[in-house]
């Protein structure tokens, strides 16, 4: 009798085909002294392509800025701890929020994740927005979420 094949450990990029529903809860440009409250919705689709998949969501502060965004979204870990990274483009309305230079803004995000489930998912995410120059003003923001994935087929 031959033993098992012993599994490999290491990260892993999450399973192909996966579309999730992330709300994430937080604080929008911290350290800052109008910093406020924030939430966002994100749909997230990983193809199984080394984990990497489309993204896009809309995050509303307290201040009444809105920014709504498409990109990519990639997830590597090991079964029950998740790394997530986020790049994407949008449009920034300030609302009575901070000036952000104009309305196309890029935002970059890294996030660490426990996975309590096999389907659902509770960490943290830190993000940067900010228009790369493309504007004579460009002073970006910090955001830092609280964030809850779930499967979509589940939050029907």
């Amino acid at each position: 009798v031959r033993p098992a094949a012993a599994q490999p450990v290491g990260l892993a990029p999450s399973p192909g085909g996966a579309t999730d529903l992330v709300v994430s809860v937080g604080n929008f440009d911290i350290g800052e002294t109008r910093s406020t409250p924030a939430i966002g919705v994100e749909v997230r689709n990983d193809f199984g392509w080394y984990g990497i998949g489309p993204a896009a969501g809309v995050l509303v502060t307290g201040h009444g800025a809105t920014y709504v965004h498409a990109g990519f979204h990639a997830e590597w870990g090991t079964r029950r701890v998740r790394v997530h990274g986020h790049l994407a483009l949008g449009g920034y309305a300030r609302g009575d929020g901070k000036d952000l230079g104009g309305v196309f803004e890029f935002r970059e995000a890294i996030g660490l994740a426990y996975r309590a489930t096999d389907e659902v998912q509770i960490g943290l995410q830190f993000a940067h927005i900010s228009n790369g120059d493309l504007f004579d003003r460009n002073p970006g923001v910090e955001d830092l979420q609280l964030m809850f994935s779930i499967p979509l087929r589940e939050a029907w």
